[in-house]
């Protein structure tokens, strides 16, 4: 149950490929209870203006090994128009993550 303000980001990848760079970062949130993550979607445009998303709990492990631990929590609530929307933002042969947290972090105020 989500008791806490949600927030989004669109984070932008180098080329048309997903890096594991920021999941470390990603981890020490979640592990340390500052966020929970609700969705996250990666998104690919090729040169040509063509895209294809898939959600974190869809990947491959062989081949996204990296993010497999962020989807001890996820769901699937962004909807095709989200999708769509955060597509029509991304530049040409791109590569990108749409992420949905919960702020957790809250629960610390006024302690």
């Amino acid at each position: 149950m989500i008791k806490h303000p949600l927030e989004y980001a669109l984070i932008c990848f180098e080329g048309n490929k997903f890096s594991g760079q920021i999941v470390p970062e990603l981890l020490d949130l979640a592990q340390r209870g500052i966020v929970r993550f609700i969705d996250i979607i990666f998104i690919q445009k090729d040169a040509d203006g063509s895209s294809r998303s898939i959600e974190l709990n869809d990947l491959d492990e062989a081949g996204y090994k990296e993010f497999v631990p962020l989807g001890e929590h996820i769901n699937s609530i962004f909807s095709q128009e989200d999708l769509d929307l955060a597509t029509s933002k991304l530049p040409n042969n791109s590569a990108a993550a749409l992420f949905l947290w919960e702020n957790l972090w809250l629960e610390n105020i006024g302690r």
